[in-house]
C-alpha cells in the first residue's frame, strides 16, 4: 500500500512496477491454482518437518499421472505416489535449494527481491530512455 501511494503520488508509476516483479511472477505461477485448474489446498505456504527442524515444499494430493511438471521431485509421501509442489514462488525456491531452515529461506527470498529491485532499477534507468521520452 504504501509503495503504490508513493508511486502514485510520485508519478513513476512504470518504475514501481518493476519493484514487483517477483509477486508478479509469484501471481503468475500460482493462477492455475489460484482459479482451481490445478487442485488448491487451504495452506500452500512450506510445511515444517520438525524431524529434521527444516522447511519442505507443501504438496497437494492428485493422481499418479497428474500434473507430472509439478510432481515432488522426493517421489512418494507415505508410501503413495501422487503428489505435486503448491505453485507458489516460496515452493519453487525449496524446490531448487532444498529443504532449508526458515531463517536462510527468509534471506534467499529477500535476496532474491533486492536483486528483482536493482536489475528493475537499472533496466528503467538504462534501457528505458530507449524506449519512454523524458518528461
Amino acid at each position: 500500500m504504501t509503495f503504490a501511494c508513493v508511486g502514485i503520488h510520485g508519478h513513476f508509476s512504470k518504475t514501481l512496477i518493476l519493484f514487483f516483479i517477483p509477486q508478479i511472477i509469484n501471481f503468475v505461477w500460482s493462477a492455475p491454482q489460484i482459479f482451481n485448474l490445478v487442485p488448491c489446498p487451504r495452506h500452500r505456504l512450506p510445511k515444517f518437518n520438525p524431524k529434521k527442524n527444516l522447511l519442505q515444499p507443501s504438496l497437494f494430493e492428485c493422481g499418479k499421472e497428474e500434473y507430472r511438471l509439478l510432481k515432488w521431485r522426493n517421489g512418494s509421501v507415505d508410501g503413495k505416489d501422487g503428489w505435486g509442489v503448491n505453485m507458489t514462488l516460496i515452493n519453487v525456491v525449496l524446490q531448487v535449494i532444498g529443504d532449508t531452515s526458515e531463517r536462510q529461506l527468509t534471506v534467499i527470498l529477500l535476496t532474491l527481491q533486492s536483486l528483482c529491485c536493482v536489475s528493475g532499477l537499472m533496466f528503467r534507468y538504462k534501457v528505458a530512455n530507449l524506449i519512454f521520452e523524458d518528461e
